[in-house]
């Protein structure tokens, strides 16, 4: 007597294709989920003592008026192998050389740098950053530089964190330089004010899109695909088919938080709700400074697709340059000075982490020497 096979060769076939896919799928989402479960663990016991592993959220604070920030003397250890670097706070939770008290008044100048994961120098130490080569170079010139920065912030956390730092805390600052980057647009849209006055985390469609979304694929199959270890990895090969092999930085390429200012069809609408949100919190901040006769300028840089498609003029460069003019606020266009640096391909080498859409130790020196060239030329070497 024939058996099942036998019998119903094709739906046997399609059944244990389907068992095995299953099967599959089922050991390789709980194989994701075990290793979140393992991260989750290890950051536990990191904090219990003392230390961190990369940004765990003992590292930093989301207890705040401004939203979130970096723990207060806080030490941890981020990274791992030829990355690993340590990253210190001092008593105001901004990144240093040190951990160390700082002085409401500083015996000299003072000048607060603010802005998101490129200015606090993520993946690089202090050192390496330009604020800590601003740093160096400044204490010549009896001028302290401190980096009020922090990953993700924009425009609403510039205003919200300096007016605590200044108005509240009681902080003295003889100047203060923004670096505006070209997330902070999207970034606009994941925030709104609390009934206090304080920034909350807004849970819109747009912060869900970007939740669930890489590279601008629908995000429903995105999400379904990033949690799994094969599928994310076939996926994210997919994702770079349209760039060159040997490009380097590929894996921080083709980013829809950057491409805004080369696609004019605002897919998700970030850029039509963002923009009038970081103009008007930009504003704000304009009028808080000049309220306590505090000086601001005004930095703007590219990412790496920026870069790899030569995207001058940028409307990055256009929107700032006009909102500078109208505030009469100095402005420092950092496209020019990475784009047309050389090859694009030289430069995403040179100026970039590798694989990473932040500056390289080379692309921090860049930002120091143009911005001290630019703002305060008069600077010892």
């Amino acid at each position: 007597m024939p058996n099942r096979f036998e019998r119903h060769p094709v739906r046997t076939a399609f059944l244990l294709a389907g068992f095995a896919l299953i099967a599959f799928l089922a050991f390789d989402v709980g194989a994701y989920y075990a290793g979140e479960g393992i991260a989750a663990f290890r950051e536990t016991l990191a904090l219990r003592r003392g230390t961190a592993l990369p940004r765990p959220p003992g590292a930093q604070r989301g207890d705040l008026e401004f939203h979130h920030g970096l723990k207060e003397n806080w030490t941890s250890h981020n990274g791992s192998g030829a990355t690993a670097y340590d990253e210190i706070t001092n008593s105001l939770g901004f990144r240093d050389e040190r951990v160390r008290d700082v002085p409401l008044k500083a015996p000299g100048r003072r000048i607060i740098l603010i802005g998101d994961s490129f200015t606090e120098g993520v993946g690089l130490p202090f050192a390496d950053t330009f604020a800590g080569m601003l740093l160096r170079r400044l204490a010549a010139a009896h001028t302290e530089v401190l980096n009020a920065s922090a990953t993700s912030y924009s425009p609403i956390i510039y205003f919200r964190k300096l007016k605590y730092l200044l108005e509240e805390k009681g902080l003295v600052a003889d100047e203060v330089v923004v670096f505006l980057d070209l997330s902070d647009i999207q970034d606009e849209t994941f925030y709104k004010w609390g009934p206090e006055g304080q920034v909350q985390s807004a849970t819109s469609r747009e912060w869900v899109r970007y939740a669930l979304t890489t590279h601008g694929e629908p995000y429903w199959l995105n999400w379904a695909l990033q949690r799994t270890y094969v599928s994310r990895t076939l996926f994210g090969m997919l994702q770079r088919l349209s760039l060159p092999r040997d490009l380097p930085n590929r894996k921080a390429l083709n980013f829809p938080r950057a491409l805004w200012t080369l696609d004019p069809r605002d897919r998700d609408g970030f850029v039509k709700k963002g923009l009038p949100l970081a103009l008007a919190h930009l504003d704000s901040l304009k009028a808080l400074l000049d309220s306590r006769a505090v000086p601001m300028k005004l930095v703007i840089y590219p990412w790496p697709d920026q870069v790899w498609r030569h995207d001058l003029p940028s409307k990055q460069e256009s929107i700032w340059a006009l909102w500078a003019a109208a505030h009469r606020v100095p402005l420092l266009d950092l496209f020019p000075d990475f784009i047309e640096r050389g090859p694009a391909r030289e430069v995403l080498a040179r100026c970039f982490l590798p694989e990473d859409i932040h500056f390289s130790q080379a692309g921090h020196r860049l930002v120091a020497d143009r911005v001290l060239a630019t703002f305060w030329p008069a600077t010892p070497p």
